[in-house]
């Protein structure tokens, strides 16, 4: 179940601005864009697609379980358009890097 048929997309900024140049939007590998809306949103919020969504803020606000919030992140992530996900927890609860996308509590 993939929300995106492909990882190609119009770029976003850090600020989820459109990227443009010469009036056109920017096109390209908008993978770390998806790994981070994935991991911000909660169960539920893309009504197409209730079951993706892993509320990042909670498990990093919580100091809970390692081990349950890396398999969260895998399985998510998989279920989605990534085959391996690469998930750095030796921050962890304030930095989680998840392939090269770095999520800092807020």
């Amino acid at each position: 179940m993939a929300i995106f048929n492909n990882t190609n997309d119009i770029l976003l900024t850090q600020d989820s601005e459109f990227q443009e140049l010469n009036g056109d939007f920017l096109q390209g590998d908008c993978s770390n864009n998806y790994i981070y809306y994935i991991t911000a949103s909660n169960l539920g919020a893309f009504k197409q697609f209730p079951l993706i969504g892993i509320g990042i803020n909670s498990y990093l606000n919580s100091g809970g379980n390692r081990q349950l919030l890396e398999s969260t992140i895998i399985r998510q992530l998989k279920n989605d358009i990534f085959s391996t996900p690469s998930v750095d927890l030796s921050d962890f609860p304030d930095t989680i890097k998840i392939n090269n996308v770095v999520v800092t509590r807020q």
